[in-house]
């Protein structure tokens, strides 16, 4: 199969399109084994004329970007296909150096973005075995680690006696109630982002729903689920 079909063979420096999906982002192929591909837009850099990291990065560059997700705006899937990617205008240095220049300067951010995804993902996991360590587990009065000067027992409460109170937050449609940004800030599932608050799609109401509806105004210090 795979000698077969030799187009979709590939080389070390092809850069690689998703079709479906997430289309339109570009990536390299670095391995020097024998691999083959399905559904993906292949790109096979002249060498001679321009470096594939900085044509890469060119692809993924905003404005290029949005050329690519227009070319499939109006259809039920997206779907990139190769005739529509040899159209792609892009603008590159004549001068190879900057190029590699360039290319450099991003590997180096590449570099330093892994770094701190694998320091992140390792945190991740410290934090994971300290929550089951530092918490007690069900029956036990004390955790596994403590800070040296605790031996106390820990003491069992619903959490409503440690509560001031526990309610559900407007449960309907309000979007008649929308406003501009300089209404009050409306938070809702989609703004919950794993442990924390993020502001992506933030809508906003009239200060005539938010004092109507005091059950649903938040407070600093407030745990929402």
């Amino acid at each position: 199969f795979h000698q077969h079909n030799q187009k979709s063979q590939l080389k070390a420096g092809d850069i690689l399109i998703a079709r479906h999906g997430d289309s339109g982002k570009a990536v390299n192929y670095e391995n020097s084994e024998e691999a083959n591909c399905l559904n993906i837009v292949i790109i096979r850099p002249d060498f001679k004329k321009c470096n594939y990291k900085f044509l890469t990065n060119c692809i993924n560059s905003p404005e290029c970007q949005k050329h690519i997700k227009s070319l499939s705006a109006g259809s039920t899937q997206a779907v990139i296909n190769t005739s529509e990617i040899e159209k792609l205008g892009v603008v590159i240095p004549a001068n190879i150096d900057e190029q590699n220049r360039i290319a450099r300067y991003f590997s180096t951010l590449d570099n330093l973005i892994t770094l701190h995804q694998r320091k992140c993902e390792q945190t991740k996991k410290l934090k994971k075995y300290m929550l089951q360590k530092m918490f007690p587990r069900n029956g036990a009065k004390v955790p596994e680690i403590r800070f040296d000067g605790f031996t106390y027992d820990w003491e069992q409460r619903k959490l409503n006696e440690v509560a001031e109170k526990i309610c559900v937050g407007f449960v309907g449609t309000c979007e008649k109630f929308y406003t501009d940004e300089s209404g009050i800030p409306m938070y809702r599932t989609g703004n919950l982002n794993g442990l924390s608050l993020n502001r992506d799609d933030l809508k906003y109401v009239t200060n005539e729903f938010h004092q109507h509806n005091q059950k649903s105004q938040l407070k600093a210090g407030d745990i929402l689920i």
